[in-house]
């Protein structure tokens, strides 16, 4: 992973809002719009809206809660070497997708339709990455925008809280060595669920394979 540049939560926020301003653009006011298309990261009020909109609005607090706050953010560019040691944040629905493995890589040969599952305390209906995947592949110019990324060390393994799709169509057109990303540096992950460091991953796979294996998720 190479370091270009040291970030901020700020900065990486913008990005977060920009990336999925297409999803959420008509639920925003213009207020709300006008803060993520010309942002002062200069100004706390701003900043502080930013965040509530990632987390209340974007609904992405539940993956955040999980992210320690004691973190420094760097602007990198994935490398070749890195390929094998990217994974996606553990959630079921990636599970089968990158070969029960959650490994950026594994959607090469695994990615497919028709998942779900009949678990009482997983989100309801069935997950289908591939139909949007095949969609941004039908697109010459998909947009691509940053992609953010949580580790231990600058060594990795390095764990994609925001841009799975998007690094997964990367990774099918082959172009992941060059993309531009952010990453936090976490001296502690042993707590976060949705990376390879954290305590009960393992424990995790196990019991994902399990409900697989007895029908309960496909």
């Amino acid at each position: 992973m190479k370091i270009v540049n040291t970030s901020t939560k700020d900065k990486v926020y913008e990005a977060w809002l920009k990336s999925e301003f297409y999803r959420m653009k008509d639920s925003l006011s213009p207020e709300q719009v006008d803060i993520i298309e010309n942002p002062n990261l200069d100004n706390r009020s701003e900043n502080e809206q930013r965040e509530n909109l990632i987390f209340n609005i974007y609904g992405r607090k539940p993956i955040m809660d999980h992210v320690p706050t004691d973190i420094t953010w760097h602007e990198v560019e994935i490398e070749e070497k890195d390929i094998e040691n990217l994974y996606l944040l553990a959630i079921w629905d990636w599970f089968i997708d990158t070969g029960k493995t959650f490994k950026l890589s594994g959607v090469l040969k695994n990615l497919s339709s028709g998942h779900g599952h009949r678990i009482s305390n997983f989100p309801p209906g069935a997950a289908d990455h591939k139909v949007k995947i095949d969609e941004m592949l039908k697109t010459p110019d998909t947009g691509v925008q940053d992609i953010i990324m949580i580790s231990a060390s600058e060594t990795g393994p390095f764990t994609i809280i925001d841009g799975t799709h998007r690094s997964s169509f990367l990774t099918i057109k082959g172009g992941i060595p060059g993309t531009k990303a952010y990453l936090g540096i976490a001296p502690d992950l042993s707590k976060c669920v949705w990376a390879p460091e954290w305590e009960g991953y393992q424990q995790n796979i196990l019991e994902l394979n399990r409900i697989v294996d007895e029908g309960y998720l496909w």
